[in-house]
């Protein structure tokens, strides 16, 4: 009797009781970041975030779960800011770019 093994392949994650950790990324108009932070600052959970100035663009960057994505951009559509680029990274793949997602 022959026995065949399939491997699984297991990406390991960060993750809470709301989802995956993610790496959150707003690009936004130099001018519009006390808006952003303004919309951020109304959000339903704590965010710590890192700015990174820029012209003509600054970056906001900050960890959020996975279901609070939805959050970020309710809140930032609420402010009129709909155009503010939103991208998310898996946190692990972040911090450990050889592990692929």
């Amino acid at each position: 009797m022959g026995v065949s093994v399939n491997p699984v392949c297991v990406t390991p994650v960060l993750a809470g009781r709301d989802g995956e950790l993610l790496l959150v990324r707003l690009r936004i108009p130099a001018p519009q970041l006390e808006n952003v932070l303004d919309s951020l600052a109304t959000l339903p959970f704590p965010i710590n975030p890192e700015l990174h100035h820029g012209f003509p663009e600054s970056t906001i960057e900050f960890p959020a779960y996975a279901l609070r994505t939805a959050d970020i951009r309710t809140a930032l559509n609420a402010a009129g800011l709909s155009g503010i680029h939103v991208e998310v990274a898996p946190m692990l793949a972040v911090l450990n770019p050889e592990i692929t997602h």
